[in-house]
Parts: C-alpha cells; structure tokens; sequence
C-alpha cells in the first residue's frame, strides 16, 4: 500500500509531507481504511494555528483520500502517522 500524508498549517505555517509504501497486516490495512471513511467534517470550530491532515492511501484495488483537522484526526490514523515518523 502506498501512503502520502500532507500536514498543513500549525504555528510555522511550513507544509510537511510524509510518503511511501508499506506492507500491512489486513486488520491494520482495514483500520486505516475504517478510519479513512469515518465522518471528517469538523465538530468545532477550527483551532488557531491547528494543522490539517490530507491523507492518501493507495492500493491495487482502490485510492482512498480524506483531510482531517486536529480535532477530528482518528486515532488509528494518529498512531500510523506516529510510526511512520519514527522511521523517519
């Protein structure tokens, strides 16, 4: 599967992308996708300074995008984003 994550905004403004491909297991695989599809309009009003997430997940079957803001970044998404930038 292949990942592009594009976070905007936050305090310095600068856009920061993370990108690549990796091999899931199908639980996680489901997850990330189950946590793509959830609802992403915003619940509050956006935070001064908040980022925003665009994700892409890209696989032989299908293409999956979404953008998230701080408030209402899903967990699941949260923690693969954490392990992508600890390899980093």
């Amino acid at each position: 599967m292949k990942y592009k994550v594009i976070i905007d905004g936050g305090f310095t403004g600068i856009r920061r992308t993370y990108e690549g491909d990796v091999s899931l297991e199908k639980e996680k695989l489901e997850s990330l996708v189950s946590a793509l599809k959830e609802s992403h309009l915003p619940t509050k009003p956006p935070l001064n300074d908040g980022e925003q997430y665009r994700w892409i997940l890209e696989s032989d079957e299908d293409s999956i995008e979404a953008v998230f803001d701080e408030q209402n970044h899903p967990p699941a998404l949260r923690k693969f984003l954490d392990e992508i930038k600890a390899k980093k």
